[in-house]
């Protein structure tokens, strides 16, 4: 016959507070996870934006445009309203100006390790939440040394 756990148990009772930590730990991590992923979804819709010059391609209507497709297609997701994709656009004009300004240090300075250090700067720009990036558009749209 097997033994029953004694509710009481010390061991057990530790056991439990342990794994509620490490299931805590995994929701944070996870969350964390989904905000990169989202931060790098916004980052490159942005990019494509300024890229592809969308505004000046199919006029100046075309961000609400994208915001009514992508909400037609994709019912029921957040983040794709017409001010959230303004934002994806900012948010790539105003940290893109850090990132290109790497390699120009590259060039001016051999002892450097600049690509480790634009990884870095990559992971840091998408492990911050999305709300406040928003923030830092407002107060700082065109200028990314006062952002930064």
């Amino acid at each position: 016959m097997s033994k029953s756990i004694n509710i009481l148990d010390n061991d057990y009772l530790d056991w439990v507070q342990q794994l509620c930590k490490r299931y805590q730990q995994s929701q944070i991590k996870a969350a964390i996870s989904v905000n990169s992923e989202m931060l790098k979804f916004y980052w490159d819709l942005g990019k494509d934006i300024v890229e592809m010059q969308a505004e000046k391609r199919w006029g100046d209507k075309v961000i609400s445009r994208i915001s009514l497709d992508l909400r037609k297609i994709l019912p029921g997701v957040t983040g794709l309203s017409q001010r959230n994709i303004y934002y994806c656009k900012q948010f790539y004009l105003l940290f893109s100006k850090t990132i290109e300004i790497l390699p120009q240090l590259e060039a001016k300075r051999s002892d450097l390790i600049l690509p480790q250090l634009e990884a870095k700067l990559e992971s840091e720009i998408f492990s911050i939440p999305w709300g406040h990036y928003k923030l830092l558009i407002d107060k700082c749209a065109n200028d990314s040394d006062k952002a930064i």
